[in-house]
């Protein structure tokens, strides 16, 4: 169930965001849509994966083989009870859809606690559904009896610092990329040249340009280094194995 992280899921920054001289250049849109896309995975990995924009996914929740924990013996057997709380993986933004034997739950049956329980609310004691499913057939599609699925979306937003950086990067890496604008381009004048339609072309290379952990953007640079600066003066916390997610200890060194 753990999310991927690899790459943000969305442009920290839009087009309307950038900055001059970008928009005094008449650049295709998807160029500048793939600039602005590069430079917030740039950003993103600089800054410790934490802003991820906002994803979709959709997660088939089974429980481990632990003694601790709900867990299926076989494919169609429960160990345990029916779990009255599910923890989603990321920063839950919004629940947009549970299924349970293939059809919709209504949404009166559950909230998020915490940006990440996904929490069962019976309508009755006496109501045949008591709390989510601790397995379920996962051989089988989601729109059939004994399964069970959860879409959601998580995630965070950048700062406005983010969104600024990544509008100013991309405006050079966009620059860097074309021919006709390499030479205004402010990024540090690393380039690989190709042969197109028999005429050579040298243009910046993003492979190679961030070998050194920064971009050479004064105003990038500047932001990155605050958001890695601050992480590393935080105090350092414990989590202390064995105690449950919602109920961790945190332990000051």
């Amino acid at each position: 169930m753990a999310a991927p992280d690899t790459s943000t899921c969305e442009p920290w920054a839009t087009i309307a965001d950038v900055p001059s001289p970008c928009d005094d250049y008449a650049f295709d849109t998807a160029l500048l849509e793939d600039a602005l896309q590069v430079a917030s995975d740039v950003l993103f990995g600089f800054t410790g994966r934490q802003w991820s924009g906002q994803c979709q996914a959709t997660v088939r929740p089974c429980g481990y083989r632990t003694p601790e924990s709900c867990g299926c013996l076989t494919s169609n057997t429960c160990a345990c009870k029916r779990l009255s709380e599910l923890q989603l993986p990321g920063q839950v933004v919004s629940v947009d859809e549970v299924k349970i034997d293939g059809d919709i739950l209504d949404t009166a049956l559950y909230r998020v606690d915490d940006y990440r329980y996904l929490v069962f609310l019976p309508e009755s004691e006496s109501a045949t559904l008591q709390g989510w499913p601790c397995c379920q057939r996962l051989d089988y599609a989601d729109t059939e009896e004994d399964t069970w699925a959860v879409t959601y979306t998580f995630g965070q937003d950048p700062p406005l610092g983010g969104v600024k950086a990544a509008a100013s990067l991309g405006c050079q890496l966009a620059l860097g990329w074309q021919p006709e604008t390499v030479d205004q381009c402010r990024l540090p004048q690393r380039v690989t040249s190709y042969a197109r339609q028999g005429v050579t072309l040298a243009v910046v290379d993003p492979l190679t340009l961030f070998a050194d952990g920064l971009t050479g953007l004064s105003d990038v640079d500047l932001w990155v280094q605050s958001i890695m600066l601050g992480a590393a003066r935080r105090r350092a916390s414990v989590f202390v194995p064995g105690q449950p997610l919602h109920g961790i200890r945190r332990v000051d060194t």
